[in-house]
This record gives C-alpha cells, sequence and structure tokens, in this order.
C-alpha cells in the first residue's frame, strides 16, 4: 500500500496493490496448487473483470483462482 500526501500532510491519494505471491498464498491456504504462471492470470482477470463497486478483495482471488483452475485442459 502507498499513500501520497501533500505539502500539509494531507493524505491525497492510496494506491493498493496485489502481487503473484498474494495470489499463490491465497491458493495454497485452500489447498489449490497453481502456478506462478496461472497466478498472473489470476491477478489479469481480477485487473479485468473485477466489479469497480466492490473492488478487489480475497474473494475476489478465490473467485478467479477457481476459474482458472476450471478452465485446465
Amino acid at each position: 500500500m502507498e499513500e501520497i500526501r501533500d505539502k500539509n500532510g494531507l493524505c491525497t491519494e492510496i494506491k493498493l496493490s496485489w502481487c503473484i505471491e498474494d495470489v499463490l498464498g491465497q491458493a495454497k491456504n485452500s489447498k489449490i496448487k497453481i502456478t506462478r504462471e496461472e497466478a498472473g492470470k489470476v491477478l489479469e482477470y481480477c485487473l479485468n473483470k473485477h466489479d469497480c463497486n466492490i473492488g478487489i478483495t480475497w474473494d475476489t482471488l478465490d473467485y478467479y483462482i477457481d476459474t482458472v483452475v476450471s478452465e485446465r485442459g
């Protein structure tokens, strides 16, 4: 997480980020094995398909982890 403050100390912007390690850890917590490539695909889905009214949550990661796993051949 990053915050940007103006010269008076007022927080004017925040940035939140998700990384491959977050996805891999969440999958592991659910006892699901995924590759780094699959985790990257989860992040891409989160970026392009998430509900902007809700944002990206652990539930969002779970949903797209399940999606990627179901796409395996």
